[in-house]
């Protein structure tokens, strides 16, 4: 159809097959629509909208490349499956994903697991920098072994811990235990010394120093230090037992009461 000097070709086919293609100056436009609603549009700015109202499929016989300038959006109402390697060759056929400079990789679950698994491989993580782990509960690990190769300081700041393990090996060229309150060990030895229990150990050492208090249920060097204790709170401060008073109470007397040796 022509219409003045705007031209318009238009073609609808008994089965409701639409093509059109509009020159009208400003307005260009290509169109093309099945009669079950599929189709594509190429508006004026060279946008293309193209529209499946059923299944879609492509199928590429050799290599596919694609290169988008700007940004890229998907959306996807249902699941999303990607399979690489399918015919299982051995050449390099990889699953890649590379990220430029001063950019990210983000992978958000709004209420979901991800899973990460393989049945005959490792799982390798490698980090420039830094590897942050932050769970609003537990980190749980189950392994046959663990090693862990430290250059550096292991910090570990804990409410409590608890460990259940056969041999416990420490190396260490020097290795302190602080207890703000107690240090309980109880059972095993040391140096060959039973300790806990019922059983005393055995400490040698130049110098015992303590900042608190120490309390003992036995004797030290064979000296019951709380009995011990109890008797000297009974002596008065720098006592002098030559004083009077205490000569006095004592039954006897002072030369200072005697005027010759022959009152004795």
């Amino acid at each position: 159809s022509l219409v003045g000097s705007e031209m318009c070709i238009r073609d609808r086919s008994e089965a409701g097959h639409i093509r059109e293609i509009d020159d009208t100056p400003g307005k260009e436009r290509i169109h093309e629509r099945h009669a079950s609603g599929s189709g594509y549009e190429i508006h004026p700015d060279g946008s293309k909208v193209t529209r499946v109202k059923q299944d879609n499929y492509t199928l590429t016989t050799n290599d596919d490349f694609v290169h988008i300038k700007g940004n890229s959006s998907t959306t996807v109402d249902g699941g999303v499956r990607v399979f690489v390697n399918a015919d299982g060759s051995t050449d390099d056929h990889n699953y890649t994903i590379q990220v430029g400079n001063g950019a990210n990789v983000n992978i958000q679950v709004d209420k979901g697991d991800v899973n990460i698994v393989t049945t005959q491989g490792n799982i390798n993580l490698k980090s420039g920098k830094n590897i942050h782990m932050d769970a609003a509960q537990g980190i749980y690990m189950k392994s046959s072994s663990v090693d862990a190769e430290i250059s550096g300081d292991w910090n570990e700041t804990t409410q409590n811990k608890t460990e259940s393990t056969g041999d416990h090996i420490m190396n260490a060229k020097l290795q302190d235990i602080n207890g703000a309150s107690e240090v309980d060990i109880d059972g095993g030895t040391i140096d060959g010394t039973v300790i806990g229990g019922t059983t005393a150990a055995a400490v040698s050492a130049t110098t015992v120093s303590a900042t608190g208090n120490i309390t003992v249920d036995g004797t030290v060097d064979g000296r019951d230090v709380a009995t011990d204790g109890t008797k000297l709170d009974t002596v008065e401060t720098n006592a002098d037992v030559t004083d009077a008073t205490n000569v006095t109470a004592a039954g006897a007397l002072m030369d200072s009461e005697l005027t010759s040796i022959a009152s004795v």
